[in-house]
């Protein structure tokens, strides 16, 4: 039997949420699946889409279902949080996080699911055909002689340190060497942290060791260990490197990731993630709400108190 106040807290705190929470994530996915996904009436960033207008959402639902709610919780006695404001923006931040992660993940889900795989022999045969978001390529190849490259150095820890880090753009290998390449990979290589005191020559010498190894890194990548190449979204990242081609005077409407393992089963995975972060969040909401003693016991006066 479940006393009256753990009913108290499921039927006035608890299960208002996980609707809350199951329906932004189900109203919001059918909304981006019918006007973006299948139709293209609406087309935004990949991170507008699945983390800000999600967010904005959330914090919205949030606030109105429960800024009456969290006053019949006992939060100011609760020694952790200082002050009334702290722990309302306590709620406020984790219900929010607690709708957004399912949702940004159940819309990968989905543009995964209604996405097309294009199965082709080799990169050459891409040129023609309609973008895909995932292609699988039998005779994948990477050609690493033909690379374009940014490099940065970026400061970290507070400026106690800094390391290098180099983006290369590579072409999937042609039939013919001629012509523009018809799709690029990017990969990341980054250097060990080193202190910001080095001197001026221990930063070059630093900088020919990066150089090098992020050539020997290129070079060595094996295109047996990926199973699929997946198209970068509409995001900064992408902005990125088709920033990188266009200085080398050069374009492309296909950058493709290269992903280990098969589109299966990171259909497969995408959904257990959706579901892991659902109770995860859930499960963060039922401990936040279990902790502070209720104003009241009586389910009909926190009725009374909520309208």
């Amino acid at each position: 039997m479940i006393d009256r106040e753990t009913r108290a807290r499921l039927y006035i705190f608890f299960l208002p949420y996980v609707v809350l929470n199951l329906g932004v994530v189900l109203v919001y996915s059918v909304l981006v699946l019918c006007l973006e996904l299948r139709t293209k009436l609406v087309t935004f960033d990949d991170d507008t889409v699945q983390i800000f207008i999600p967010a904005i959402i959330a914090a919205f639902c949030v606030w109105l279902t429960f800024r009456k709610r969290l006053r019949l919780l006992a939060i100011d006695r609760v020694q952790s949080f200082r002050g009334p404001q702290n722990y309302k923006f306590a709620y406020y931040l984790l219900g929010t996080i607690a709708v957004v992660a399912p949702t940004a993940l159940f819309l990968q889900f989905l543009e995964g699911e209604t996405a097309n795989v294009t199965s082709v022999t080799s990169a050459s045969e891409i040129q023609g055909l309609p973008i895909s978001r995932f292609y699988v390529v039998s005779d994948m190849c990477f050609d690493t002689q033909r690379f374009v490259a940014m490099e940065r150095q970026i400061v970290e820890r507070k400026g106690r340190s800094f390391y290098f880090h180099r983006i290369f753009l590579a072409p999937l290998c042609m039939s013919s060497s001629g012509g523009m390449p018809p799709a690029w990979v990017p990969f990341n290589y980054s250097s060990p942290s080193f202190p910001i005191s080095l001197s001026g020559q221990e930063v070059e010498a630093r900088h020919q060791e990066f150089e090098a190894d992020s050539l020997k890194y290129l070079r060595g990548i094996e295109p047996a260990w990926y199973g699929y190449l997946e198209q970068v979204g509409r995001s900064g990242e992408r902005r990125e490197y088709e920033s990188l081609l266009k200085l080398h005077g050069m374009s492309s409407d296909v950058i493709l990731v290269p992903r280990i393992g098969s589109v299966e089963v990171r259909r497969a995975h995408d959904l257990v993630w959706v579901v892991i972060a659902l109770a995860l969040g859930l499960g963060a909401w039922f401990v936040l709400i279990v902790v502070p003693d209720l104003r009241s016991p009586s389910i009909d006066e926190l009725e009374n108190q909520v309208r």
